[in-house]
């Protein structure tokens, strides 16, 4: 029998969020990277499940230094953020987050943006970003750059579970 483990690293709360979503859909066991021991035997597929900060995906690190253990297991990443999703940037993603990982696929979903709830560094990061893109030209945005545009300093939540239907099927037809 196949057992699925889903860990995630969330600082604003989305991954979390997707991470009980697919705990519904898999019934798997669902742990905080944070508060995992990285015993990973009692497993067959493991999903990492994390945000997107300045081009990283939280959690890759500490997996990438656990990956010996992880040879013979079934890895699958989630990243979550605040843009919508693009082909091109989720490609540049996977080529700078999992480049020693690179058989490892890779999904993407779209979470929330809310300047309220972030800390002072994430949220001055963010209002310097958005001042800086006022110098460019719209036309010439990359996703990224057009989400935190027109962001200003409301409160989003794009989260959706119907966006990890396509890590649910990939996920199912993995486990035959």
């Amino acid at each position: 029998m196949n057992k699925t483990l889903i860990l995630y690293k969330s600082k604003y709360g989305s991954a979390a969020k997707y991470a009980a979503w697919l705990n519904e859909a898999l019934q798997g066991d669902i742990k905080s990277l944070d508060a995992f021991d990285y015993n990973f035997n009692d497993y067959d597929q493991i999903v990492l499940i994390g945000g997107i900060y300045a081009g990283g995906i939280a959690g890759i690190k500490k997996l990438k230094k656990h990956m010996s253990a992880l040879t013979a297991k079934k890895l699958v990443v989630l990243a979550v953020g605040a843009s919508p999703y693009d082909k091109a940037a989720v490609s540049k993603l996977k080529a700078q987050n999992l480049q020693e990982m690179s058989g490892i696929p890779l999904f993407y979903a779209r979470g929330a943006y809310d300047e309220q709830k972030m800390k002072l560094i994430d949220r001055t990061l963010c209002k310097a970003l958005r001042k800086s893109l006022t110098k460019k030209d719209p036309a010439e945005f990359e996703p990224w750059m057009k989400a935190l545009a027109e962001a200003d300093d409301g409160s989003y939540d794009w989260s959706d579970s119907s966006q990890l239907a396509p890590l649910i099927e990939y996920l199912k037809v993995s486990m035959q």
